[in-house]
């Protein structure tokens, strides 16, 4: 009995000593954060607007410490069961590309091909759906005249 009662009372003096730490400081370790945790329903027509930078143009004048992007409205389709995102409009010219869309959670990726003359500008979009009404990522690029760009964008609806 007096086993008992010391064993209890210096499991009472550690908490005493050391007291409680809240459980949410655990947190990560039981539940490691995913960037992606969460859904987001995509479908609908967006609009793309960001900034970025452009290197390593054959054509020097192309290089620039900032450009700014814009779209046409793109409608979008999202099939929450095959993760996929798909170009739904018949109304852009047979130039422009959008294929590999994915969507995990509320991660987006996808890419975008434009042909202009005998150049190919190509996009890689990476981004967050932080609402079911805005798209937040990054993209990087190569073209025109093997131009390599990157920054920041975000899609709204």
């Amino acid at each position: 009995m007096k086993r008992i009662i010391s064993i209890s009372l210096v499991a009472l003096a550690s908490l005493a000593l050391f007291g409680c730490v809240p459980l949410e400081d655990y947190q990560d370790y039981f539940e490691p954060d995913d960037p992606c945790a969460g859904e987001a329903m995509l479908t609908g027509t967006w609009e793309i607007v960001g900034e970025g930078n452009r290197k390593d143009c054959r054509q020097e004048f192309l290089n620039t410490d900032k450009f700014e992007l814009g779209s046409v409205a793109l409608s979008l389709e999202h099939d929450p069961m095959a993760e996929s995102l798909a170009l739904n409009d018949t109304n852009l010219p047979e130039s422009f590309t959008f294929r590999d869309g994915a969507v995990d959670g509320v991660c987006v990726s996808f890419v975008t091909e434009e042909v202009v003359g005998s150049q190919t500008i190509q996009y890689r979009w990476t981004g967050n759906a932080i609402s079911d009404t805005t798209i937040q990522g990054t993209f990087k690029g190569t073209g025109p005249s093997g131009c390599v760009s990157s920054g920041s964008f975000e899609m709204v609806r």
